[in-house]
């Protein structure tokens, strides 16, 4: 992920956010059963505004030549291929394997190990 200087995103920033992440699940798992429904709500919607974009983004690039070839060198990026696949819009490895389904109209981009 390219921060404001244009370099990519540092591994252990990446490590940095995932830990923040892995502490809002569990100070979720933590709220009674109401605000447990309430945050995971929010975060359904949030989720699913952000695909919107995701997919619109995507589309776009896979619709000229360039962009495809800029898609495929994101997808190299260590948060984007799992930002992505989150959404359902490409496949890692592990869940092509698994037969899980993608949905933004047959994306057909190669399936890579996780990590590259």
């Amino acid at each position: 992920m390219a921060q404001a200087d244009g370099s990519a995103l540092a591994g252990d920033e990446l490590e940095r956010l995932a830990d923040r992440v892995d502490a809002e699940v569990e100070a979720v798992d933590e709220l009674d059963a109401a605000g447990r429904e309430r945050a995971i709500a929010l975060k359904r919607a949030v989720e699913a505004f952000h695909r919107a974009g995701l997919v619109a983004i995507v589309r776009r690039l896979k619709a000229d030549p360039r962009g495809l070839e800029l898609l495929l060198e994101l997808l190299a990026e260590p948060a984007v291929r799992p930002l992505l696949a989150m959404h359902g819009i490409v496949r890692t490895a592990a869940s092509a394997a698994a037969g899980e389904p993608h949905d933004l109209v047959q994306i057909r981009l190669p399936v890579v190990a996780e990590g590259g």
